[in-house]
């Protein structure tokens, strides 16, 4: 027999995770859309190539910070402490990739667009270099849903959606008729800011702040130095720089002791657990 009330219990707490979803489908189609009714196909044309690099991104990343859900639901039945002290090294992790990521867009941007698209959109170079911080500030906004949905919280994730769409809207018909792409990329900065601000407060105020200010220290530290590394070998091949950065990056992330003993056990023990769940023959 159909439960009816179960169905419509689900649907209840399914569809802010599917509003949110259908909102952030249409982040950039926004950028899209106004730039092709305001400026035409050029503008379009060169705000196309950074919205294909940072989607992408966004498709590997996504998944990975989603898988953290069962984790972060499972530590939460414990206690809220528990989840606080959990998404801690979730967020450090957050962090260091994304983070080194976004530099790493921010100061070889121009190659980038270059080696890839060719030399004829080499203007969309500084349009990436802008909106490239976005890969960190949408990534802390997934995790703040996640820790929402785990506290069953996540009709306010409706919220922060809206209020990133509804700013993005706003900001681009202010900036895209008048600066064209840089313009789109400026509403793009300016939706994020205002979602996370959003995000946070809700996140610190229903469920915990995770201290997430006084944990970035280091790893903004050991972004620092190595994106100043990057910034002193930017002369150098494209190819070469990468390796360069991603060495640093390691090196200055060890020498900050950004990733703390416990959890470096606690990676340790969930790839363990991997490991024994996948290949149990092999682990045994």
């Amino acid at each position: 027999k159909f439960d009816w009330k179960l169905w419509g219990h689900y649907v209840k707490e399914s569809l802010p995770l599917g509003i949110a979803f259908a909102f952030n489908s249409y982040y950039f189609q926004v950028d899209i859309l106004i730039l092709k009714h305001f400026q035409g196909a050029r503008e379009t044309g060169l705000f196309g190539v950074p919205f294909r690099i940072i989607t992408t991104l966004f498709s590997l990343l996504i998944p990975m910070i989603w898988v953290l859900l069962p984790h972060m639901t499972r530590a939460v039945k414990e206690s809220v402490q528990q989840l606080h002290e959990d998404g801690k090294g979730y967020l450090k992790a957050i962090a260091v990739v994304t983070g080194g990521i976004s530099v790493f867009l921010c100061l070889e941007a121009g190659d980038l667009t270059v080696n890839l698209f060719g030399a004829e959109f080499r203007e969309s170079g500084l349009i990436l270099a802008t909106v490239a911080p976005v890969v960190v500030t949408h990534a802390f906004l997934y995790f703040f849903d996640l820790t929402l949905t785990a506290a069953g919280r996540q009709r306010l994730i409706i919220v922060g959606s809206g209020v990133i769409f509804g700013v993005k809207l706003a900001a681009d018909l202010v900036f895209v008729p008048r600066y064209g792409a840089m313009g789109a990329a400026i509403g793009t900065l300016c939706a994020d800011a205002a979602c996370f601000a959003v995000m946070f407060n809700l996140t610190r105020k229903y469920v915990t702040s995770f201290n997430f200010f006084r944990i970035m220290l280091r790893p903004a530290a050991a972004l620092f130095c190595a994106g100043l590394v990057l910034w002193l070998v930017r002369s150098l091949p494209f190819f070469l720089t990468f390796f360069l950065f991603g060495f640093a990056y390691l090196f200055f992330i060890w020498l900050f002791k950004v990733i703390s003993p416990s959890q470096r056990q606690f990676m340790k023990d969930t790839i363990m657990g991997w490991k024994r769940r996948f290949y149990p023959a092999r682990s045994a």
